[in-house]
C-alpha cells in the first residue's frame, strides 16, 4: 500500500501542471496529479492539504485520503 503513495524524484508543487502522470513504485501503477484552481488533485479525488515538506530523503506533500492500488 505504501509503495502505491511513492514516486522516484524530487516534485515541488509549483512544477505541476494542468495534467501529470507519474509512475509508482508499485509496479505496474500510476497516479495522476492535475492542478485547479491551486489545488493539487490525485486521481480525481485525493487533495494535497500541505504541499513542498523537505524530508531527510525527499520532499513529501500531505494528502486528504489514501490512494488504493489498481486491482488489475
Amino acid at each position: 500500500m505504501l509503495l502505491n503513495h511513492i514516486v522516484e524524484g524530487r516534485f515541488l508543487s509549483d512544477a505541476i501542471g494542468s495534467q501529470v502522470e507519474f509512475s509508482t513504485f508499485k509496479e505496474g501503477s500510476s497516479i495522476n496529479l492535475s492542478s485547479q484552481d491551486g489545488e493539487i488533485i490525485i486521481n480525481g479525488n485525493a487533495m494535497v492539504t500541505s504541499a513542498d515538506n523537505d524530508g531527510v530523503n525527499g520532499v513529501f506533500h500531505v494528502i486528504d485520503s489514501i490512494l488504493f492500488p489498481d486491482m488489475d
